[in-house]
């Protein structure tokens, strides 16, 4: 059973601990500032050198720290504030000696300060202390700043960063602090920047930090949610982040040509990865949260590889194909209904094709595929969603309006077909008025015959649009003999109506 104070987020378990004992707490700090005060007047007095002052700095933060160690069993709380007292001071003396008198070289400032950090963090592990480990780790985040070195290997920093990582994946791990890990991957993200200092001398070596990174977090991210069998926010902060990160990287450090397949990559593993956390009701909320990265990996992909008409129908497919594997292969009637939402982007991207701008080659044009891809894929999605819904649910509002989109663009697509067959204006609109009144008629007796009441709604409001669009324009518009047969025929339909319902 994991530690509920493992649940709590990074600022609660700081203020825990620090409304416990506060005036140690305090009095520490103020230790802390003493020390710092008096290595100062010391050094403008000039009673103590500068050798003085280091050696003192160093040893009264290895005494603190012998001192934490002392108490871990005894008095815990005292144990954590002489930890962090001399770690800090460790840390402090070490950047002095190194920025301010030049006694440490980079290599030596550096390894005493990681070592401080490893000691530290092992305390915080051994006493359970998370405010420790958060010291350490923010320590060891700025140890390459501290150290300053005059010639930046930034393959080395690369592999420190990489290497703090690991260490705070597994403390993390072992304790359930799974906010470290966000702290860690936004350390991490800083110093990629120096990604672009040696980029594209050393690709390869880029590419490899950028795989190691990524994995490594993601790694990290699902084996605390296995092991824990739980999640908590920080989670999904971390997997959002990260995968945010690693779209900022393909983007900007790899070749234009392999970014598609990397995203397609990372597309299909994060499904693969929805797929396996699906099966525990546990992980709902992250399985969200990587099937939405997995949906924006693709999307990426198919923006990349596709553009104008062929990227709107390419995407209506997809959201197809989405709300069909959440209804045939995972079978979740929210997620199916969910993921419906995906056809908002073609259907926005095929606005612009609802008023094509040369009618005599519509036949010809992507405009007609746009719009007959965009009635068919809503319609078969309007027709699957509402199938996995639990019998006491009204009906699902997005099949509705998915429906009611597939509709209106079958509608405005023939009418642009009969527009673009034939020359005359007033027989194209008769015709589209025929063709609707037929259609409205069927779907009225449809939806009356077998009780459907969206269906008999929708015949009803067809047949009404038919009658304002006579009375208010074509009777204007049309020639006097199209105008006579179109209202004609239309009537005597709308007449028979009549000779059914008396039938029946």
């Amino acid at each position: 059973m994991q530690d509920k104070s493992n649940q709590a987020g990074i600022f609660t378990k700081i203020f825990n601990w620090c409304k416990e004992d506060p005036l140690l707490k305090i009095g520490a700090l103020f230790v802390l500032l003493s020390i710092g005060w008096f290595l100062k007047n010391t050094f403008s007095s000039g009673l103590i050198g500068p050798v003085g002052q280091i050696t003192i700095g160093f040893l009264v933060g290895a005494g603190l720290l012998v001192a934490g160690n002392k108490f871990t069993k005894s008095k815990p709380n005292v144990s954590t504030a002489f930890t962090l007292i001399g770690g800090l001071t460790i840390l402090a003396t070490a950047f002095t000696s190194r920025h301010i008198y030049d006694l440490l070289d980079p290599t030596a400032a550096f390894g005493i300060m990681v070592l401080a950090i490893i000691y530290m963090s092992s305390q915080a592990v051994k006493n359970n202390q998370y405010p420790i480990s958060l010291i350490a780790l923010l320590g060891g985040g700025v140890i390459p700043i501290l150290t300053n070195s005059p010639t930046p290997n930034y393959i080395s920093l690369l592999t420190y960063v990489f290497v703090l990582n690991l260490g705070t994946q597994i403390v993390s791990l072992n304790k359930g602090w799974r906010s470290l890990s966000i702290i860690s991957l936004l350390i991490t993200f800083i110093y990629s920047f120096s990604f672009f200092e040696i980029y594209p001398e050393q690709d390869t070596t880029v590419w490899m930090f950028m795989g190691l990174f990524y994995l490594q977090f993601l790694y990290n991210n699902i084996s605390n949610i296995i092991k824990k069998q739980s999640i908590q926010i920080a989670d999904i902060i971390g997997s959002l982040f990260n995968g945010l990160i690693i779209i900022i990287w393909i983007m900007n450090l790899t070749p234009e040509h392999i970014q598609n397949f990397l995203f397609c990559g990372l597309g299909l593993m994060g499904i693969g990865i929805s797929y396996f956390m699906q099966k525990n009701a546990q992980f709902k909320n992250i399985f969200y949260t990587f099937l939405g990265l997995s949906l924006l990996y693709l999307g990426i992909a198919t923006a990349q590889t596709f553009d104008g008409t062929t990227l709107a129908t390419v995407f209506a497919l997809e959201a197809l194909i989405l709300v069909y594997l959440s209804y045939a292969r995972i079978k979740d009637y929210a997620l199916t209904h969910l993921t419906s939402l995906s056809f908002a982007i073609p259907i926005v991207m095929s606005i612009e094709h609802l008023e094509p701008r040369n009618l005599e080659y519509f036949l010809n044009s992507p405009s007609l595929i746009v719009l007959i891809t965009i009635a068919l894929t809503t319609g078969l999605a309007s027709y699957i969603i509402p199938k996995l819904k639990p019998k006491n649910d009204n009906y699902p509002i997005g099949s509705a309006v998915l429906g009611i989109i597939s509709f209106l663009y079958s509608l405005r697509t023939i009418w642009l077909i009969n527009e673009s067959l034939f020359q005359s204006y007033s027989f194209a609109k008769g015709v589209s008025l025929m063709t609707y009144t037929l259609v409205g008629l069927f779907t009225l007796w449809n939806g009356t015959h077998n009780k459907q009441k969206i269906s008999t709604i929708i015949g009803q409001s067809l047949l009404t649009i038919v009658t304002l669009r006579l009375l208010l324009t074509e009777a204007w518009q049309m020639t006097d003999t199209y105008r006579m047969l179109t209202f004609s025929i239309i009537g005597i339909l709308f007449i028979a109506t009549a000779f059914y319902k008396k039938n029946k």
